[in-house]
């Protein structure tokens, strides 16, 4: 499941900004500030789910179960590629 969020805090900073970027950065989404404009995360939003990819990840047989740093390269230069940071093999 990805996550983005969108923080409508009426403030510049506050305790729990990191975990909300962590967490939509870690599941292949995005955290945006709202609070100035947010008419620019709904539209990165809206862009974001008008395309689509899909990535094929081929796990060896020799890879042991658990997580794994989940690293991706395109081709395309200056592409941006939501994905989770992650993956578990079981």
């Amino acid at each position: 499941m990805t996550l983005f969020a969108f923080d409508t805090t009426v403030a510049d900073d506050h305790d729990l900004e990191l975990g909300l970027q962590s967490a939509a950065t870690q599941t292949g989404g995005f955290c945006a500030k709202t609070r100035v404009f947010p008419k620019i995360g709904l539209d990165r939003l809206e862009r974001t789910l008008r395309r689509r990819y899909e990535l094929e990840l081929r796990v060896p047989t020799s890879m042991k179960q658990g997580a794994h740093e989940l690293t991706i390269r395109v081709k395309r230069r200056g592409a941006i590629v939501l994905a989770p940071s992650s993956v578990v093999v079981r």
